[in-house]
């Protein structure tokens, strides 16, 4: 909710009926142009970035920092996102006042 968002996901978080598939990004899902995509333990396996080709900026936050995903990120965070993700949100919440 801090970022007033929509939320997109992975091939793999779909099969594994994490999310409905119709939030699929990538090849076999849908493409998306945002202003702000936010990579939350997307590795950057090309299914999923073919995707997100037309964001605007690209945030990446991936315990991997190995991970492709940071080859296209224009910011990045090499992290554990359960650990991250609340900080990051709080500091939304703060600066949204």
């Amino acid at each position: 909710q801090p970022l007033d968002a929509a939320v997109g996901a992975t091939r793999v978080a779909c099969d594994e009926g994490w999310i409905e598939r119709s939030a699929q990004i990538g090849q076999t899902g849908e493409t998306i142009s945002p202003r702000l995509y936010i990579g939350l333990g997307v590795s950057g396996a090309v299914h999923h970035t073919s995707g997100i080709q037309g964001a605007g900026t690209v945030v990446a936050i991936c315990d991997d920092s190995e991970a492709p995903i940071f080859e296209m990120a224009d910011f990045g965070v090499v992290g554990d996102v359960t650990e991250v993700v609340p900080q990051l949100v709080e500091e939304l919440a703060r600066l949204r006042g």
